[in-house]
């Protein structure tokens, strides 16, 4: 290999590397598109206002009414350059991800030159290897799970802004003025908040003592954004609409400002722990292993966005995946840690290359650790490449038959499809809210049931009022699909429209139930969506005529299986096909995907089913006893007095869901005392471990082992105070696992926590809960006793 060809060969990796990242994240985009997994905010309203400025209605939209400027949502004039590609009819969504996944991917190359740029001044004797080993710069910034979220959550100009930011520090560093003015022009495009970022970038050319570009940065910084946050918005929308999530503050900024300095507590409290400030910081820089705290100065564009999305009172800014509020940290993180390592490296007396060089190295291994577990690759075990369905194919077929004139209403992630049309709404107070401001009815209504959550029963509102009451008539009807038009002639729902009821899948867990004598539970499949709540899909069979009032609930329970929330709201197949309705010995789809609570806070919980007949989901006595008939190597837990059947237990992991059901056991956990305690060679207590806890509690962890089939037995837990009385007591099923259904051999472990007293002992055993009758220990006795001292 020639001497230019080596010298040119990092180069070239890092062309490749930025190839594919784009081709990769492109192709990702669009096919999330193409199944669906885009949202009218903001793919959708963005190319509903690109193509109304073509049309010559100057960033026009109604997918926000009765807001129509997108200039009233954000200020973000680097749109109007693809308004170009509109105007030749190549405008469209995928030109969008595309073109996003191409100008992020591009940001790697001055990351690269940052990184070398660093290495030769913080070094005397640059290594042959170092222009290898600085790729892997480039290479965190690529897969910063931060970055590649907001590539994936649809379109946003901001998204573009990390590399123009990561561009205009380059021509810093090769003072090169009037690129880096033209660069951050650039990024102050991107959305109304990009100057306050641009102006701390002026306060570090102050430190930099390089004080005509900082005057010029500052000044153009603050005009812009005075001009974009005090006039263009307010202009266009009468207000401020990003100032909603502040009102906790106050009703207007100088109110928000005294807030923030007459009562710091309550500041301090929300960020620090309602927005989880220490979490936050704690994911923001483990995936450059902390390095860019080496360089403060360089991190302080960071603060105008801390502020902003810590102050917030929008969840979704205090998460810095699966959004993009997150995007504008990368170019720091980045330009921070290779600054950090220089940093570190020119203060070390020798060896300074292969200290800048092994830093590097685990700045890498620091990615890979985060990046495998909230990444958006293939490397990562949260990644899912979205696959087209056959009911991905209908909605494209109805949709692709719509004509393009067709004033249009379309729930939130079909309307990206349908959004270059003058006239499409997306906000179901459309048909709920008598104020709801339009610029015209729409004639055609797009729905797709299978996808649609059911807050609030929108579901029951829309098919009492839309497809049995209302002007609109439908067209078609396939898969939990309806299109209706105000023009179509009167139609009842077809049998195509239920194809979405029939189970299309093989069952996951295989779990055979009855409930009552009214219906079986065939097995369930779990539906992981990274952070988002755990779907459910249930396979039913009616086992006998069911009436209206019979319905599947979802009950989400803590770690020790009680009851927390319900599902209220029925699943979309009890709404569009009761239980009144199925055919004795036929087979029902029900898909859980309205889930009322949130789990993100929650170490671990557990997930389970109840059949209730009413409406009182809580009521014990309306719940149709479960009894087990077939469940493999599944251990079903049946808490709430036997009135449930558990169907999974989670944990977080990276702050990602992980987990299933409870499977049968067969190995000894490890226990601080073994006891081998034989309760009339039917069942062992293999053992114990105890741990007191801060509430003047005590939790012990209990292990069993059946040696034979068992009857249904309760376990007893006692804390029998000095005075020999009972001070607290737990009597149950271990685990809430029935020992009926314990296989011989089988180990369960429990953890039981009970209030305890001073100088108390526990007593542990078994009884039949018909007779009250304790099962006897083989040595005597009728129970275990367990000292706490």
């Amino acid at each position: 290999m020639t001497d230019p060809i080596k010298q040119r060969l990092p180069t070239l990796l890092l062309w490749l590397v930025i190839g594919v990242f784009a081709v990769f994240f492109g192709a990702l985009a669009v096919q999330q598109h193409w199944t669906f997994r885009t949202h009218g905010l903001d793919l959708g309203n963005v190319d509903q206002a690109l193509w109304n400025t073509a049309q010559g209605r100057f960033l026009h939209f109604t997918l926000m009414a009765p807001v129509h400027s997108r200039l009233a949502l954000h200020v973000e004039p680097i749109l109007l350059a693809f308004v170009p590609f509109y105007w030749v009819g190549l405008g469209r969504p995928e030109l969008l991800l595309v073109a996003q996944a191409v100008v992020v991917a591009l940001g790697a190359y001055p990351v690269y030159r940052l990184a070398m740029s660093q290495y030769q001044l913080a070094t005397e004797n640059p290594a042959w290897i170092a222009p290898y080993i600085l790729l892997i710069f480039p290479l965190a910034y690529l897969l910063l799970p931060t970055l590649e979220s907001a590539m994936l959550f649809d379109f946003h100009a901001v998204t573009l802004a990390p590399t123009f930011i990561l561009w205009a520090f380059l021509a810093l560093e090769q003072h090169q003025p009037r690129r880096f003015i033209v660069l951050i022009l650039l990024t102050m495009a991107c959305k109304e908040d990009m100057p306050l970022l641009v102006a701390m970038l002026g306060v570090y050319l102050l430190t930099q003592k390089r004080w005509r570009l900082a005057a010029v940065t500052l000044s153009l910084s603050i005009i812009w954004f005075v001009m974009a946050f005090f006039v263009i918005q307010p202009t266009f929308a009468g207000g401020n609409i990003q100032l909603d999530r502040y009102a906790w503050l106050g009703d207007s900024p100088p109110e928000m400002l005294l807030t923030a300095v007459t009562q710091p507590q309550l500041v301090f409290d929300h960020v620090w722990h309602t927005a989880d400030l220490p979490g936050y910081l704690f994911d923001l820089f483990f995936p450059v292993a902390f390095l860019a705290l080496l360089s403060p100065l360089t991190l302080l564009p960071m603060l105008p966005n801390l502020v902003i999305n810590l102050l917030s009172a929008n969840p979704f800014t205090w998460r810095l995946e699966d959004f993009h509020y997150g995007v504008p940290f990368a170019p720091f993180l980045l330009i921070s840690a290779i600054y950090g390592v220089g940093w570190l490296t020119r203060r070390m007396p020798r060896r300074q290359s292969a200290v800048y060089l092994t830093l590097t190295i685990v700045l890498l291994g620091f990615t890979v650790v985060y990046h495998s577990h909230r990444g958006y690759t293939p490397l990562s075990r949260a990644f899912e490449w979205p696959a087209r369905t056959a009911h991905d194919d209908a909605l494209h077929a109805v949709i692709n038959a719509i004509p393009p004139e067709v004033p249009l209403f379309a729930q939130s992630n079909l309307t990206p499809q349908l959004s270059q049309r003058e006239i499409i709404y997306g906000d179901f107070g459309y048909f709920t809210n008598p104020d709801f401001v339009i610029l015209a009815p729409v004639e055609g209504i797009l729905l797709d049931a299978t996808r649609l959550e059911n807050f609030g029963g929108i579901h029951q509102y829309l098919r009492q009022n839309l497809i049995n009451n209302s002007d609109y008539h439908i067209v078609t009807a396939q898969d939990g699909i309806i299109y209706l038009e105000s023009s179509a002639t009167p139609a009842d729902l077809p049998t195509t429209f239920y194809t979405f009821t029939i189970p299309d899948a093989p069952l996951e867990h295989p779990l055979t139930v009855d409930f009552g004598d009214a219906i079986r539970l065939h097995g369930y499949t779990l539906h992981f969506n990274r952070q988002e709540e755990v779907e459910i899909s249930l396979t039913l069979e009616a086992l006998r005529p069911l009436s209206d009032e019979v319905q599947p609930v979802l009950y989400l329970l803590d770690a020790l299986g009680q009851p927390l929330g319900g599902t209220a709201d029925m699943p979309a197949t009890m709404v569009w096909l009761p239980a009144s309705q199925w055919q004795v010995g036929e087979r029902v789809q029900v898909r859980f995907n309205t889930l009322p609570w949130f789990t993100r806070t929650r170490e671990s919980y557990r997930l389970a089913l109840g059949m209730v007949s009413g409406t009182d989901i809580w009521a014990i006595p309306a719940r149709l006893t479960p009894q087990i008939r077939t469940a493999g190597d599944i251990a079903p837990r049946l808490p709430a007095d036997r009135t449930l059947v558990e169907l999974a237990r989670f944990t977080l992991h990276w702050d990602i869901p992980t987990g299933g059901p409870s499977r049968r056991q067969v190995m000894l956990p490890r226990m601080s005392v073994w006891l081998e305690a034989d309760f009339n060679q039917q069942v062992m207590l293999e053992g114990y471990s105890l741990s007191r806890n801060a509430d003047s509690t005590m939790s012990i962890k209990l292990v069993w082992q059946a040696t034979e089939s068992l009857p249904d037995l309760t376990r007893f837990v006692q804390v029998i105070g000095p005075d020999g009385t009972v001070f607290s007591q737990s009597d149950a099923a271990p685990d809430q696992y029935p020992l009926s259904l314990w296989q011989p051999g089988e180990i369960v472990s429990e953890t039981v926590t009970l209030p305890i007293t001073e100088g108390a002992i526990l007593h542990v055993g078994l009884y039949d809960p018909l007779t009250g009758q304790r099962l006897p220990l083989v040595t005597g006795g009728d129970h275990v006793v367990i000292l706490l001292e």
